[in-house]
């Protein structure tokens, strides 16, 4: 699971702890994931 707190901070929380990203390239990468996720199913 991950949570887009804004464009500075994501949070991805994984079996062994939590990972806090705040490299543009990275946060961009996980809104990307999250459109696609969420995106109608064809």
């Amino acid at each position: 699971m991950f949570v887009i707190y804004d464009d500075r901070l994501v949070s991805v929380e994984l079996f062994s702890g939590a990972v806090s990203l705040r490299e543009p390239q990275e946060i961009q990468y996980h809104l990307e994931l999250f459109e696609y996720a969420n995106s109608p199913k064809r």
